[in-house]
């Protein structure tokens, strides 16, 4: 993705897919797990500003190993941006 972005964020708030009766789809968070979000920059201009996403977001719990979807805000606080501003978007040889 050359113009996107990975976003950061913390869980702050445990969510369990299975207490909550959700699809397989969505992943556990806990408090303190690293979780990231990689959006294009138009998406997130859809969106809003990264610290108030709420609903849910596709992503990864890089703490678990994980990747599916996750609530937003008020499970998960966000921590910072970091922008692929390289414009390589090939596989390096």
């Amino acid at each position: 993705m050359s113009d996107g972005e990975v976003l950061h964020y913390e869980c702050i708030n445990h969510y369990n897919p299975l207490e909550c009766g959700h699809s397989s789809e969505c992943i556990p968070i806990d408090p303190g797990d690293s979780l990231e979000v990689e959006l294009s920059s138009k998406e997130i201009a859809a969106l809003g500003p990264p610290e108030s996403f709420q609903g849910w977001l596709t992503g990864r719990n890089v703490t678990k190993g994980l990747r599916g979807l996750f609530p937003g805000v008020p499970f998960v606080q966000f921590v910072k941006r970091d922008f692929n501003d390289s414009g390589y978007s090939g596989t390096p040889h």
